[in-house]
């Protein structure tokens, strides 16, 4: 079942939701998400409802989806609730996470038993059968669920591990996987609050009376803020505890939705006012009157970028805000070969995983790219985007806007330096490698094109469907009318590799996939070369 307030997904029978505390009916249907497509079009989002962690939010009216944002504008992800997206480890120098053999894309299901999906396309039968959501770690190098028997189960370095909990409520997983919070003898809405240790397999118990929805885990898992004393939505007690050690008050009315390591900054919500207070120092009010709230953070979460009222300010270390923009942020832009990870601690709340600061990044806002300068403040480097994509060492940019051609974009410090890599102007997609050396192009008549060097473009089909191209660009795969799928190298002579009534291809993280529809039947390949290897196969 799906919560109507706030669409989080649980098992039948569950009495209240983990996110909002609102009391779940046999009306709240389950709903399942489905991946994003990489090299995606930028989709304009609009702005979530305020953080108001004690108020059932309005049916239906969060429009933003959380689960894109934090993905790479030009690269797949599965979704997240978050969210929003996901990684495991740090590569070399670089501020972004890279995936690894162990990294969780996502659980798929099939004839009754879990799968694990992996950034290679391949998938992992766990052996059984999943009951309500999948919980991530901001890492994704762990996914806890409640298998068939209701006991809560992860799956993490390729082993799934059965916690011996049962009958619990209000799953959080910290950043890195190292802690799950949940609460046990749940009655109306409260709980005793508990820390599981996923290294020693143990639970510490926390707290009692704690709400459910209101658990707010810091990047490392070992300081958790909750909410206590619940009477009603405006007449309660926040609370936080650092390294299982006796609770601190924080206020009363005062919903923490976001806490570093150690407590070192808490973020709270004080009726429709935002706060942030360094240790015990005194805090600085962000926002007040709160209408529209969504906050980004960095990786230690001693910066938060928000928007409240349609425009965007940054504060660093608990001090005054920076007016960043009059418009609100939409989305951080990533390289495609990198992705940031994200967890949401609370509705709106979204954490960069790898991100050391906020500045210098690219975010997306309204419908315009603009780069976040040292000072904080910003410069546009494009408008009108409908497309991005942003080279592996994040000095060059390709942008499709509405003029329908694909521009090239660098020095984004000093406004962008731009030059015209197209110049037809009716292209409607791209794809790119991850170092934004090759392009290939598909306009308005279906035509594919090879972008060849300055603006001279090789068609290589009519009536293209759909294509990707291999992260290195050097193989771009494409289908014509649904039917034939073809690969071309560097541009070169299509190759026919197969047909079937309903084809398509796309990226999937480091792979490329084609599946081919038959019937009721899905099934997924991965494509090297000119061979199909088939990976999994599903009921559409």
């Amino acid at each position: 079942m799906k919560c109507s307030k706030c669409g989080q997904e649980y098992a039948d029978g569950t009495k209240f939701c983990e996110k909002c505390g609102a009391e779940l009916t046999s009306s709240d249907v389950k709903t399942e998400a489905a991946p994003a497509a990489e090299n995606a079009p930028v989709e304009k989002k609009e702005e979530t409802p305020a953080v108001e962690p004690m108020k059932e939010a309005d049916a239906g009216k969060p429009k933003l989806d959380l689960k894109k944002l934090l993905i790479p504008v030009a690269a797949v992800a599965a979704v997240i609730v978050l969210i929003a997206l996901i990684c495991s480890l740090f590569g070399g120098k670089s501020n972004y996470p890279t995936y690894n053999k162990n990294t969780i894309v996502s659980l798929e299901t099939k004839d009754d038993s879990v799968y694990v999906s992996y950034p290679n396309g391949e998938f992992k039968d766990l052996k059984v059968e999943k009951k309500g959501g999948a919980y991530y770690s901001g890492d994704r190098s762990l996914v806890a669920f409640f298998d068939d028997s209701g006991e809560l189960v992860y799956f993490k370095n390729g082993k799934l591990v059965s916690t011996g909990l049962d009958e619990i409520k209000s799953i959080t997983v910290s950043n890195d996987g190292a802690t799950i919070a949940y609460l046990s003898e749940v009655k109306n809405g409260s709980g005793v609050l508990y820390l599981y240790e996923t290294k020693s397999k143990k639970s510490k118990e926390i707290a009692d009376d704690v709400r459910v929805g209101s658990i707010v885990l810091s990047p490392d898992g070992k300081t958790v803020a909750y909410v206590s004393d619940y009477e009603e939505e405006d007449d309660f007690k926040g609370y936080y505890s650092v390294n299982g050690k006796k609770p601190v008050e924080v206020g009363k009315e005062k919903r923490v939705f976001a806490i570093a390591d150690k407590g070192t900054y808490i973020y709270y919500k004080d009726g429709d006012r935002i706060y942030v207070q360094k240790g015990k120092k005194e805090p600085e009010k962000l926002a007040t009157d709160v209408g529209s709230f969504r906050a980004f953070f960095n990786k230690d979460l001693s910066q938060i970028m928000y928007t409240n009222d349609g425009k965007t300010y940054i504060s660093e270390k608990a001090k005054e805000k920076v007016k960043v923009s009059s418009d609100p942020v939409y989305a951080f832009i990533f390289p495609q070969d990198s992705v940031c990870g994200s967890y949401s601690m609370a509705d709106g709340t979204i954490t960069l995983t790898g991100v050391k600061s906020l500045a210098k990044q690219l975010i997306y806002v309204s419908d315009s790219i603009y780069y976040v300068k040292p000072n904080f403040e910003s410069v546009k480097v494009a408008s009108n985007v409908m497309q991005v994509a942003l080279s592996k060492d994040c000095k060059k940019l390709y942008v499709l806007g509405t003029k329908q051609d694909v521009v090239e974009i660098t020095d984004f410090a000093k406004g962008g330096k731009k030059k015209d890599l197209t110049d037809e102007g009716d292209i409607v997609s791209f794809q790119t490698d991850v170092k934004l050396k090759k392009l290939y192009v598909m306009n308005e008549d279906d035509e594919l094109k090879y972008v060849k060097s300055k603006q001279k473009l090789v068609k290589l089909s009519d009536d293209v469907t759909s294509f990707a191209c291999t992260k290195d660009g050097a193989t771009c795969y494409f289908v014509v009318d649904y039917e034939t799928l073809y690969l071309s190298k560097n541009g070169g002579k299509k190759v026919k590799i197969k047909e079937e009534d309903n084809v398509s291809v796309t990226n999937y993280l480091d792979v490329t996939m084609v599946k081919i529809y038959e019937d009721d039947t899905i099934t997924s390949y991965i494509a090297n070369g000119k061979k199909l290897k088939e990976v999994f196969s599903t009921e559409d």
